[in-house]
């Protein structure tokens, strides 16, 4: 089966209904057009036909919308404000006024960093003094077993120049002499 014949079967198969994506069709939607992709800039329409084949894309859903423009869906109206078309009953569970706030000012929408909370942020902490000098050497005294922590050392092996806390060479882990 030549690939042309394969992609006409699977359009085919999408405008029987077959594409889970059907229920989009006739849903108010904002799209970002290719040459706005990056950008903040949708376009609002109704959608016609859906052009994506599977129920999920990374960018969106790719729709044609009534006017003809193609886009990604960035935006989705609810289910609960599209009517059926047997009759023309809106059944929405909110009313203008519950959309707006109480000093007047419309309802913003919300989006994902609302659901995150503090997910990829630092917590405010305290800001510390830097700990005195004298106070880290009186608690760690300097044995003379012990390796210099100040001094990088070079790997017998490798040549490479390691940190002094490093106990064995970062490249090729040798033992440090």
């Amino acid at each position: 089966m030549s690939r042309r014949h394969h992609n006409n079967n699977r359009r085919d198969g999408r405008s029987n209904g077959k594409s889970s994506n059907a229920h989009l069709i006739g849903s108010t939607v904002s799209v970002v057009q290719k040459h706005h992709q990056g950008t903040d800039v949708l376009t609002s329409g109704i959608v016609s036909e859906i052009l994506t084949n599977s129920d999920f894309h990374p960018r969106g859903i790719k729709v044609r919308l009534v006017d003809g423009t193609v886009g990604r869906i960035a935006i989705a109206s609810s289910p609960q404000t599209r009517t059926t078309h047997s009759n023309n009953y809106d059944y929405s569970t909110t009313t203008e006024d519950e959309q707006q706030e109480e000093d007047g000012r419309p309802r913003r929408q919300a989006s994902l960093a609302d659901f995150m909370g503090n997910v990829g942020r630092r917590p405010a902490s305290p800001v510390l003094p830097p700990p005195r000098q004298e106070e880290e050497i009186q608690m760690n005294p300097p044995s003379s077993s012990s390796h210099s922590t100040e001094k990088e050392w070079a790997c017998c092996a490798c040549t490479f120049m390691n940190s002094g806390l490093l106990p064995e060479c970062e490249l090729c882990q040798t033992t440090r002499p």
